[in-house]
């Protein structure tokens, strides 16, 4: 004769952690009750409030989980064919944001030297800077302040920052933190990521779905993205931006590539 538990799991199932966790629930669930009809009085009041509350207990945490990390829910064999777990690990972890954030935050750090050197280019600052604040009128050192703000943020967009029109994909310019030292694999990804929010297209098509151009020059970057490394055995596009010619200050547009159109939805 079949548990409770066991008869609940359908025919064919594989054991699976999400199948666990409603084994685990169902278990829980069962033998409180039990003790539930058992019992009497404050034991009753307690194990009923435990059969109540439990269930919360284990939602909380379970919407969490499939909240930030749902791959841990699957078993290997849940993404068929077709789809290589290590990839949907690799995208649905968003490395790109995490190296992203550590990106930004050296950025942030090191905004006091990028605004000393704004800073020191300008003349009219520089006498500032001497203690000569008598030198200019309230009213015009409204305007040189305003100047000095425009400098900074001139100096940090010519050096510490990618704009990327999005145009093409339904989407604006979009500005990203990179230094020459930023890997390919990184920026090509938060691109994409971007894309996907207006228009999604198929993960790893760089240099088949889309391609980035300079706007400056028209100059196109094939030869880079999953494609590139792909070709060569490699996991991934970890060059810096540098070996393809890609800095800061650049202008970029994502282009979509004739012959592909928008990725299935569902």
């Amino acid at each position: 004769m079949k548990s409770v538990v066991a008869s609940a799991i359908p025919k064919g199932s594989k054991i699976t952690p999400l199948v666990i966790i409603l084994s685990f629930v169902l278990l829980t669930e069962v033998v409180v009750m039990t003790g539930v009809l058992a019992t009497k009085d404050t034991v009753q009041l307690l194990l009923t409030i435990f059969c109540v509350f439990f269930p919360s207990a284990i939602a909380v945490p379970f919407f969490l989980i499939l909240a930030k990390t749902p791959w841990v829910l699957y078993a290997p064999g849940d993404f068929g064919t077709k789809v290589d777990p290590t990839s949907y690990i690799n995208a649905m972890r968003a490395q790109t944001y995490i190296r992203a954030t550590a990106t930004t935050k050296k950025l942030i750090a090191d905004l006091p030297d990028i605004i000393d050197r704004a800073l020191t280019n300008a003349e009219d600052v520089a006498h500032e800077k001497k203690g000569n604040e008598n030198n200019f009128p309230n009213a015009d050192r409204g305007i040189q302040l305003q100047s000095n703000i425009s400098t900074i943020i001139s100096e940090i967009e010519k050096n510490e920052l990618i704009s990327v029109d999005l145009s093409d994909f339904d989407g604006s310019v979009t500005k990203f933190p990179v230094s020459r030292s930023t890997p390919i694999s990184d920026v090509l990804d938060a691109i994409y990521f971007d894309i996907y929010r207006t228009y999604p297209i198929e993960a790893h098509t760089y240099g088949q779905s889309w391609m980035l151009v300079d706007v400056n020059s028209g100059r196109k970057y094939p030869e880079m993205g999953s494609m590139w490394s792909k070709d060569r055995g490699l996991e991934s596009d970890e060059r810096p931006i540098e070996n393809v010619g890609i800095s800061p200050g650049m202008n970029l547009k994502a282009v979509k590539l004739k012959g592909r159109g928008r990725a299935a939805t569902t």
